[in-house]
């Protein structure tokens, strides 16, 4: 069948409108924005892998240890920090103490393997550079100021249009379901299985997007499998069901999964802080902390924005509704703008995996104590406050609200106290600490423990390292003259 038999709004478009033209500008202006943050982003993550592959994983079973002075190995770190009064205690040196066999560097005993999350990340940024790179194609129909189905540029963009669309449901789907399963689950994924689950998702995304163009022979039966869409290029009107099989349904299902898992995350963290009494896994504060400050629902918000109203006008339009090109170029740049708004959020709320150093890209994080953002008010620049108040006696023992901690403060204070600044109450625990019955002298040791078996980070020096050691020295020589 000739191209010239195509429904008009497949054919070649001779002369694009005002509208259709300032449409175009804004989608090529924030696909390029999304294509050039991802592939930023995607070459500097990919650098640091590859780096931390030949220069780290690769020389820590190699390296040889450190000798470790006189200071370091008469510490006793068994019993915490009271080990480094050993040197200067006369009983404990010339004890009998049983030598220590020589005991296999860890980093010999365990594989390395880079952060999962890492991992997925960068394979979102490449669905994104595919995705991005499919809209901004529409610059050639501008310095055209036509869109031509004959041109190379409309087959290339059609192609790109399914990659990248079903590629970034994919793998942001893909990231959801794992940290799902270290959240709610506590399953960790082997690495392997990891591995494969990306090349699967890679191989099923080419094969679904690729395999109806030689199953049609290029639509040769109905003019053309990519002519123009609309407002660019994309897969034929005649072949709806095509559309909605190999390319809508699975975004509608990654659309509503992502949607149900970070929504089950939210209900299963706020049920699990109803039913502690007290942290009970070292990912309870922070799972906690998200609890009451929900802000990681804004990765299923802004995948929803992105991506609905791109799919719905499709829908629309295989259901027989006039979706006017104004609409398309809005869903345009919006789905367009995904890639700038990946690098974005994940950059901000995962900053300790994303622009981690070189030397912590195998640290087994999913990044979820890196909100930041969320957990610091605007007042104040870092993030935690730590209270201690002394006791209260027992009939001043405060009944703990439900409205938040801010009410503990003005609850059952005690009659003898006295009022403080800012509305607090002091107990008469707090009133001795004040008083001449307690002297109080305050020895702060700091011991630094270099492990040989890694490789230093280039940020610190040993210059640093050997005056920390010095300075412990000093204070356990002056802590036998302080009076406690």
């Amino acid at each position: 069948m000739a191209r010239g038999q195509l429904s008009p709004e497949g054919q070649t478009l001779s002369h694009l409108g005002l509208d259709l033209k300032s449409g175009l500008t804004a989608i090529v202006f924030l696909s390029g924005i999304s294509f050039l943050s991802s592939t930023i982003l995607f070459f500097y993550l990919s650098w640091k892998l590859v780096t931390w592959n030949l220069y780290v994983k690769n020389r820590r079973g190699s390296q040889p240890e450190r000798e470790t002075d006189s200071t370091q190995q008469a510490i006793d770190f068994t019993l915490g920090i009271d080990g480094v009064f050993s040197d200067n205690n006369p009983e404990s040196n010339g004890k009998n103490q049983p030598p220590q066999p020589p005991r296999e560097p860890q980093a010999q005993l365990l594989e390395k393997h880079p952060n999962q999350f890492l991992i997925l990340i960068i394979n979102l940024l490449l669905a994104d550079m595919h995705q991005s790179l499919a809209f901004l194609f529409n610059i050639e129909w501008l310095s055209r100021n036509s869109i031509v189905i004959t041109s190379p540029t409309c087959f290339v963009q059609g192609m790109f249009v399914s990659l990248g669309d079903l590629a970034s449901s994919m793998f942001i789907t893909a990231i959801a379901i794992h940290t799902h399963l270290a959240v709610v689950r506590r399953q960790p994924v082997r690495q392997r299985v990891l591995y494969a689950a990306i090349a699967v998702t890679w191989l099923f995304v080419y094969a679904i997007s690729l395999l109806p163009i030689a199953g049609t022979r290029n639509g040769t039966d109905v003019g053309g499998f990519y002519v123009r869409a609309g407002a660019w290029c994309w897969m034929n009107n005649d072949y709806e069901n095509l559309r909605l099989l190999t390319h809508y349904l699975f975004i509608f299902i990654a659309l509503a999964l992502t949607s149900i898992i970070y929504i089950h995350m939210f209900l299963f963290i706020r049920r699990q802080e109803r039913s502690l009494g007290k942290i009970e896994h070292e990912d309870d504060a922070s799972q906690l902390q998200l609890s009451r400050n929900p802000a990681f629902l804004i990765y299923p918000i802004i995948y929803v924005m992105c991506t609905l109203p791109l799919a719905t006008g499709r829908i629309a339009t295989m259901a027989g509704a006039n979706v006017p090109l104004g609409y398309f170029c809005f869903a345009g740049a919006m789905i367009s703008s995904n890639g700038s708004f990946d690098c974005l959020i994940f950059g901000s709320t995962r900053t300790d995996i994303v622009f981690a150093s070189m030397y912590e890209v195998d640290a087994a994080d999913v990044g979820l104590k890196t909100f930041a953002f969320m957990k610091t008010p605007t007042d104040r620049r870092f993030g935690n406050v730590v209270s201690i108040q002394g006791g209260r006696q027992g009939s001043e023992e405060s009944v703990p609200s439900k409205r938040g901690w801010w009410r503990l403060s003005g609850r059952g204070a005690s009659r003898g106290g006295s009022r403080s600044h800012k509305g607090m109450f002091r107990t008469t625990s707090q009133e001795s600490l004040r008083g001449p019955a307690i002297q109080m002298d305050t020895i702060t040791s700091v011991v630094v423990e270099i492990d040989g078996s890694k490789p230093m980070d280039h940020r610190y020096h040993e210059s640093s390292m050997s005056e920390s050691v010095h300075s412990v020295d000093k204070d356990v020589q002056r802590a036998p003259d302080r009076t406690v």
